[in-house]
């Protein structure tokens, strides 16, 4: 065994294996959100034993049967969530998920269940929204600080530049190389020379140019 004893192997399998978390959680909260403290497993039976025409009429009407918690639950919920509340009331996975208390981008992601909490699919999107708003603005402020410390720092190597320039005088273009394209001759023998020769004066007596 290389467990010593069965919290290490709660630990291990959190980490590594998908959905041990979840079900840990439920062994430990039984499905009731930390935030809302709605009893999700309660309202997930309750609706589990309504015909499919009836469940939306729980959460609407006011005789539907449903408390204020449920309610509100209900209209949090996007309309594809209601759907799938509604559509599948057996499956308790669209009822409430396992949180991670500290965020995963904030280093919460090798927590073992500690780091856990049962959260309602309403709260947990909310959750999310807000996690997603506050990092976007930290990614923004981080983005304008690094602008700025740019722009001072080409700001202090402006002067810097007009005092070398100015010390140094006006720039002279460097002189141009010119390269010597040397001009290669062919030689042609004499007897060769002759034939031109004389094949020009031909053409030019009849009129006619090569």
């Amino acid at each position: 065994d290389i467990f010593c004893n069965g919290h290490c192997y709660e630990s291990f399998y959190v980490k590594k294996r998908r959905g041990t978390a979840r079900r840990v959680l439920w062994s430990l909260e039984r499905g009731i959100c930390r935030q809302c403290s709605l009893d999700t497993e309660r309202l997930r039976s309750k609706l589990a034993t309504l015909e499919p025409l009836a469940r939306e009429a729980y959460f609407t009407e006011e005789v539907g049967g449903a408390d204020a918690k449920e309610r509100s639950f209900f209209s949090r919920l996007s309309i594809a969530r209601r759907h799938h509340v509604l559509a599948e009331p057996h499956k308790g996975c669209r009822f409430w998920e396992a949180d991670h208390v500290r965020a995963v981008v904030d280093g919460g992601g090798e927590a073992n269940i500690d780091n856990f909490q049962t959260l309602c699919v309403a709260c947990h999107a909310e959750k999310t929204r807000e996690l997603a708003a506050r990092r976007g603005t930290e990614q923004r402020a981080k983005r304008e600080l690094t602008e700025q410390a740019r722009q001072e720092a080409c700001a202090d190597d402006e002067p810097l530049q007009a005092v070398q320039q100015h010390s140094s005088g006006p720039r002279q273009k460097a002189p141009r190389k010119r390269r010597d394209r040397g001009m290669v001759r062919v030689l042609l023998p004499v007897s060769s020379q002759c034939k031109g020769a004389q094949k020009r004066r031909h053409s030019s007596a009849s009129g006619c140019r090569i």
